[in-house]
């Protein structure tokens, strides 16, 4: 199992820069390795800006929670020995989530906004509004038995797993995606329903299309609840996967 910390602390400072150390945590014990000393940090996270430092760590901590594949402790770290803390006990989480396992977090929506004439019924658009996945499962019904779906223009990847339903993965590049959605059959076309989604860049929390120091603040407020905006793997979780994650994708923007 993994024991894991996030320690912050606010100081002042002239620059911004985030820096990743490792160091062999004993007392942390995985695959590879296995220590017994908690005094060292496994991984620390530090961001500076013109006005403070945030400064995160992943350790040994108090307060367990677990995952379907490790144990996180989270808290306020004490000194070898003393009484371990708690804090509030995680709201269980299930479902699937569209284009892949994870859970839901986010709103979905049948656009209702059409266009043209009623000649064949329109069909219906379930996805996600917003995402940090690459590709999204797009899913409706089609509104007439049989109706040929084009999405954005073409039916090429849309299946049918049932005579009224339709589905397709649809890939997503940054920034906001427009899906047209339109029926066709028997020379016919339906009504196009017209959405967006939108796909956000990893570790960009406020969405401001590049992964800062506000991003890493607003993550810490975040640290080990189920606020979506800092589930960068949508796993159900703010972890130090996550923490991982915005690491590798500081000062990404586009």
């Amino acid at each position: 199992m993994r024991r894991s910390r996030l320690a912050l602390f606010v100081a002042v400072s002239a620059s911004a820069v985030l820096v990743m150390r490792d160091a062999f945590a004993q007392s942390q014990s995985s695959a590879n390795f296995q220590n017994t000393n908690p005094s060292i940090e496994v991984l620390v996270g530090e961001m500076k800006s013109s006005n403070y430092r945030i400064s995160a760590s992943v350790g040994v901590f108090t307060a367990d929670t677990q995952s379907a594949t490790y144990q996180l402790e989270a808290g306020a770290q004490g000194n070898p020995g003393s009484a371990p803390s708690t804090g509030p006990s995680p709201a269980p989480v299930t479902g699937g989530g569209a284009g892949g396992g994870g859970a839901v977090f986010y709103d979905v929506f049948a656009p209702s906004t059409t266009t043209g004439e009623a000649l064949l019924p329109a069909p219906t658009l379930l996805a996600r509004r917003w995402t940090y996945r690459n590709a999204v499962m797009l899913s409706g019904l089609r509104g007439s038995e049989e109706a040929e779906i084009l999405v954005n223009g073409s039916a090429q990847g849309v299946t049918h797993p049932a005579p009224f339903s339709w589905e397709r993965l649809l890939p997503l590049a940054l920034g906001n995606n427009e899906v047209y959605v339109q029926a066709r059959k028997d020379g016919l076309v339906s009504p196009v329903v017209y959405g967006v989604i939108r796909r956000r860049l990893i570790g960009d929390v406020n969405d401001s299309r590049r992964v800062d120091d506000v991003d890493l603040s607003l993550f810490t407020r975040h640290w080990n609840t189920f606020d979506e905006q800092s589930d960068f793997n949508e796993d159900g979780r703010i972890d130090d996967i996550d923490l991982s994650l915005l690491a590798s994708h500081w000062n990404r923007s586009f």
